[in-house]
């Protein structure tokens, strides 16, 4: 029991660190800037919990992919003017690092298959975008096809997997429902998507709806590390 109370004390100290961040995020509206900041805290204190709760190397994809994202928002969320094709990139390695953490679930031959297959279908899903977008498409639009397809692809292999690992795949949907309403609401501002007014009127309301989101995916997928390590210390 002692052994285990610095780790409860750690866990909750990270939980009450998120949720005042969050209050803050969703509901004290402050100079633009300050807001970025504040988000972007809630994000490096998630990626700094990953580090100080890893102790196993086969949860190091996770604290890895935290990082990653950590380096995109801070690219988008703090360096001015924001740096969206890097960010992107930032994004789109993250959803290959986590698919190596889900291809830790399964035996090589599978690993083979599914790498093989997300390659091409990564490919595929490029030529599908430059046909549709033709010379309107650059290289943030196809970055943003491809970062999402791989994005989609771990959600559906996280499902496969959920009864022992349900916090990443909750995790990644609403890292997905993030990017869904962020597309979605820029793709409204540029005119790409119409959409009845009664919607569009939500989405422009003065409430942070990429972060209702995004804040409880990252704070589920750093507990997909605190999870998985206290599972494997009771079997040892």
């Amino acid at each position: 029991m002692k052994s285990r109370k610095p780790k409860i004390l750690l866990l909750s100290l990270f939980l009450l660190l998120e949720a005042i961040l969050y209050c803050l995020i969703l509901f004290v509206h402050t100079d633009w800037y300050v807001h970025r900041v504040i988000c972007f805290s809630s994000v490096l204190i998630v990626t700094a919990f990953g580090w100080i709760f890893l102790k196993r190397k086969e949860f190091f994809f996770v604290a890895a992919s935290l990082s990653l994202t950590c380096a995109a928002d801070f690219l988008l969320e703090i360096v001015y003017p924001m740096q969206q094709v890097l960010a992107l990139s930032f994004f789109f390695i993250t959803q290959f690092v986590y698919a190596l953490y889900i291809c830790s679930f399964s035996k090589r031959i599978e690993n083979l298959i599914h790498l093989s297959l997300r390659a091409l279908s990564t490919i595929f899903a490029g030529v599908v975008a430059y046909l549709i977008l033709k010379e309107r498409l650059d290289s943030l639009s196809l970055l943003s096809v491809c970062y999402f397809w791989n994005l989609l692809l771990n959600i559906v292999f996280a499902f496969i997997h959920v009864k022992k690992h349900p916090l990443l795949a909750i995790g990644l949907s609403l890292f997905a429902l993030c990017d869904f309403t962020l597309g979605l609401t820029l793709g409204v501002e540029e005119g790409y998507i119409e959409l009845p007014k009664a919607i569009v009127d939500i989405l422009f309301l003065p409430f942070d709806f990429v972060w209702l989101f995004y804040t409880p995916s990252q704070v589920l997928l750093c507990l997909e590390i605190y999870r998985g390590e206290r599972k494997a210390e009771a079997l040892d």
